[in-house]
């Protein structure tokens, strides 16, 4: 949202989500519809259609072998992004 308040020349963004959640608390002007940059890369298109919100329901040692894996990868990427702690 930072390069946001660049480009339109403002103090501070909020997205749709913060506004309806804040209702009439806020002083606000709408700028412009606008897609957050992420959002538009091919990584990103590619993350959501593999389904990274995916609904799937899992029990028993199906759900312990998703959650052992999961976690290995989780910390091994916050360890490769610098957010944990040594």
């Amino acid at each position: 949202m930072e390069g946001i308040n660049k480009e339109f020349g403002i103090d501070i963004a909020i997205s749709h989500a913060v506004f309806k959640d804040a209702g009439e608390c806020l002083w606000v002007r709408p700028i412009d519809l606008i897609t957050v940059k992420v959002r538009a890369t091919p990584e990103w298109k590619k993350f959501m259609a593999d389904g990274a919100f995916n609904q799937t329901f899992m029990t028993g040692k199906e759900f312990r072998n998703w959650l052992t894996l999961n976690e290995a990868l989780h910390k091994q990427l916050m360890g490769e992004a610098g957010f944990l702690a040594k």
